[in-house]
């Protein structure tokens, strides 16, 4: 196939069959083509989205119940500027938004931010059926919704049910690719005074078929058909139950439970025997929420929470290094060494959020955020080496070590519109922080302590020149703490030692952005030029000797966390769509070129983007029943500059790709939906970067009945 082998065909098929829905990669019906009525996750306030001064995309409950999804992160793969990041563990999806690492984008339950602390970033742990909506703002913002907003904001609401309303579903799916299967089920309803909600889902995948072939963008020569192992698990229960003191306030519990299991795909090394498992992952997170909405008092909106959550991490390391000859001598050497993490992480917190209409009809929000976070860590190691003759074996068991610190935050914000004319608004916004972090226990080194103080700023001019289309212009700050991971850590992993920085300086970045919006009875666009400036990012670095901080000299491959990265950015997305009779060509397309200046001295454009990523298709709404969408996903070659677990320069590589999916939504009755995908029919071998290598010829099925 031509498509398969040339790059310039791939843009030109992309570019060629039209354009992509603004608000999802999949429309319900020819009379909801339109933009999203209202949004608030661009200024905090509930606004017309022609009048957003943000990149913002939104995901209805009804757009992902048409497309079977093995987890979250797959429902927001088509958006531009979205990639996911599964760091070798297909059962741990992260987001990454506009090139920004996975840690630079902040997750968002119902409005309670999902810390992590580890040095990867927060993975969607939420069964997708328990989401009404889901906001995804791109773009730094961190004035708005708080520290690691430099990359962006992914908002998501869980299900709720209107007065009046009652609904009882169980569903269930089926993956090949992985032999996957997920079962879930729930009830929810409302009456004028109370409101509930029940969700469970079980799912269970395994290892990843792929085409038979080596492993894209990996030195392994063996050929696979499956990446074993890449299996996981996972059981979730959510919860909620509301009470309407009146019309105007309300009182809500929310309760989520995740667990999973999950192991890391690794390439065969010459000599060695290497495995990553996740055996346990626990995410509990309790909340109580008080809303009240009044347009005819001084302060006609306040939302307020407190929440309490906890998380458990374990992580087993195990390297076999088989029998390797001593130069000059009849001996061998063998080891085998297992590393047991286990962390415990705590976060207490409370918001507040108010909006008035101080200066004449703007709005303006006010906001104060408290968080506390206590990461409470465990290592543990055993070590057998043989060296020498057959029998000559040498055992030692390293001494537990343990780390407990915390971190305390407190922040403060407003945000002020102001109408300049009928057509013309403003926005100002500015966020200051309070940052205290302590090492409060630590086998390794002494106790500690950082603070860090910061304030951040945003600006944003939106002219609505008709009823059908607006322009914007923002700039805006993003800003994020290093995690207790990285001040803090002692950790082993993949044969080397990784230490914490307690003096890392908070990675801070700027966003400039121009873009226009339109819709029409028949099309619909929206179309972003942005850059970013970013400084201070903390990457790890390889050291001999004594690390920063520590009294230890490190004996083998070391690394320490550093801020040695700046970052230059520069993109366009866009999203457009016509709406024929029944026939809905689309096009989602992101382009961007990043620049990255390490403490080296090394400056390379090959950060690892592709040079461009995209959805194209055409959805055909074939009866009232019945939407067929055959698209093409596709994407750019991409180069990293970076460094192998032992602190060697490498450059790794991915290839250009297309490949073709046909997907169907069937709803024969009205409480009986069927959605089937059939992904990369060609059986194309490809990688994206920072995932593992895509599946191959699969199909994916979800069946629903509600009552």
């Amino acid at each position: 196939m031509l498509i398969s082998k040339t790059p310039l065909a791939v843009a030109a098929t992309l570019f060629a069959v039209g354009g992509l829905g603004v608000t999802s990669a999949a429309w319900a019906a020819s009379d909801s083509f339109q933009l999203p009525v209202m949004v608030v996750s661009a200024t905090g306030y509930q606004q017309e989205v022609l009048r957003a001064p943000a990149s913002i995309t939104v995901v209805e409950h009804d757009q992902i119940q048409r497309k079977p999804v093995a987890d979250l992160a797959e429902v927001l793969r088509d958006i531009p500027g979205v990639d996911i990041v599964d760091s070798g563990v297909a059962g741990m999806k992260r987001i990454s938004l506009r090139g920004e690492s996975s840690r630079r984008v902040l997750i968002k339950v119902n409005g309670q931010p999902i810390p992590d602390h580890s040095s990867y970033g927060s993975p969607l742990l939420l069964d997708a059926n328990i989401i009404e909506r889901i906001e995804v703002v791109r773009g730094s913002a961190s004035v708005v919704h708080g520290s690691n907003a430099i990359g962006g904001v992914v908002n998501i609401t869980t299900r709720q049910a209107a007065p009046g309303e009652q609904e009882a579903f169980v569903g269930a799916g089926y993956y090949s690719a992985t032999r996957g299967q997920r079962l879930n089920g729930g009830v929810l309803g409302a009456t004028d005074r109370f409101d509930w909600r029940l969700q469970l889902s079980k799912a269970d995948f395994g290892d990843r078929r792929i085409p038979r072939g080596q492993v894209k963008g990996s030195t392994d020569q063996t050929k696979y058909s499956r990446l074993k192992p890449s299996d996981s698990e996972q059981k979730s229960v959510s919860a909620e139950l509301g009470w309407r003191l009146d019309e105007r306030q309300r009182i809500a519990w929310q309760g989520d439970y995740f667990r999973q299991e999950a192991a890391a795909w690794l390439p065969q090394q010459p000599n060695m025997i290497m495995g990553l498992e996740f055996p346990k992952r626990d995410s509990l997170r309790n909340a109580l929420s008080y809303s009240f909405a009044d347009e005819d008092v001084l302060f006609h909106s306040v939302e307020g929470r407190v929440y309490h959550q906890k998380g458990k991490r374990v992580m087993d390391n195990t390297i076999n290094i088989l029998d390797m000859p001593v130069p000059k001598t009849p001996f061998v050497v063998s080891s085998d060494s297992f590393n047991r993490s286990h962390d415990k992480l705590t976060t207490q917190g409370l918001q507040l959020t108010a909006s008035s209409r101080l200066l004449g009809d703007n709005n303006t929000v006010f906001g104060f955020e408290h968080q506390k976070d206590k990461l409470d860590t465990e290592k543990k190691g055993v070590k057998n080496l043989i060296k020498g003759p057959p029998g000559t074996q040498l055992g030692k068991t390293y001494p537990s070590s343990s780390q407990y610190s915390e971190q305390t935050l407190w922040s403060a914000f407003v945000q002020q519109q102001f109408y300049l004319n009928d057509s013309l608004e403003a926005n100002l916004g500015a966020r200051y922080y309070s940052i205290d972090s302590k090492l409060k226990k630590s086998t390794e080194r002494s106790t500690t302590s950082k603070t860090d103080e910061q304030l951040v700023g945003s600006a944003a001019l939106v002219w609505q020149y008709d009823e059908r289309s607006s322009v914007r212009s923002s700039i805006a700050q993003g800003y994020t703490y290093p995690s207790l991971t990285q001040q803090f850590s002692a950790t082993p992993g993949n044969g080397a030692m990784n230490y914490g920085n307690p003096n890392l300086k908070a990675e801070k970045a700027t966003t400039y952005e121009l873009g226009w919006r339109f819709e029409d009875r028949q099309w619909a666009a929206d179309v972003t030029l942005y850059h970013s400036q970013a400084r201070n990012f903390i990457d790890k670095a390889r050291i001999a000797g004594v690390a920063q901080g520590y009294t230890t000299a490190c004996k083998d491959v070391c690394f320490q966390w550093l801020n040695t990265n700046r970052a230059q950015t520069t993109g366009a997305e866009l999203m457009l769509a016509y709406q024929l009779e029944n026939w809905r060509p689309y096009l989602n397309m992101g382009i961007q070129k990043r620049r990255l200046e390490y403490g080296t001295g090394l400056k390379t454009w090959d950060s690892g983007l592709p040079k461009f990523q995209g959805r194209a298709g055409v959805e055909w709404y074939a009866t009232e029943q019945l939407e067929l969408d055959f698209y093409v996903r596709g994407g750019g070659k991409s180069r990293r500059d970076d460094y192998d677990s032992k602190g060697e320069p490498q450059r790794q590589r991915t290839s250009s790709y297309a490949e073709l999916n046909v997907g169907a939504y069937y709803k024969p009755v009205p409480n009986l939906s069927l959605a089937v995908l059939a992904q990369n029919l060609a059986d194309r071998r490809y990688r994206n970067p920072d995932e593992l290598q895509a599946a191959g010829r699969a199909l994916d099925m979800e069946v629903r009945w509600s009552f």
